[in-house]
């Protein structure tokens, strides 16, 4: 069930997005980072699209060998910081989606 996968993740040290950048990962939206986000997980993610909003507020590398380095960082400092970040800010909030998104829907 999905409240048991949320209780793991939100376990989880670092929850890492290692995707290869091709076709697939060009025309994605990873919902799963903004879960991990939302449950205050510190998160690793190589560059894709469709993160420009988020992307300033984890971790996102732009090799393997920086990836790699990334999650050690992650892995080595404390993770009571990370749970300040629980809460959605800035562009990833509800209400400043909404405000985005309500001039498009408003046009149709």
């Amino acid at each position: 069930p999905y409240e048991q996968a949320l209780a793991y993740i939100s376990h989880f040290d670092v929850a890492i997005m290692p995707h290869l950048s091709n076709a697939v990962s060009e025309n994605m939206n990873p919902l799963k980072l903004y879960v991990y986000y939302a449950l205050g997980v510190p998160i690793v993610t190589t560059e894709v699209a469709n993160i420009q909003d988020i992307g300033p507020l984890v971790h996102v590398a732009g090799t393997h060998e920086d990836f790699l380095s990334r999650v050690r960082t992650v892995l080595q400092g404390p993770r009571a910081l990370v749970q300040d970040r629980a809460a959605p800010r800035g562009p990833c909030t509800p209400r400043s989606r909404a405000v985005r998104i309500y001039p498009i829907v408003n046009a149709c």
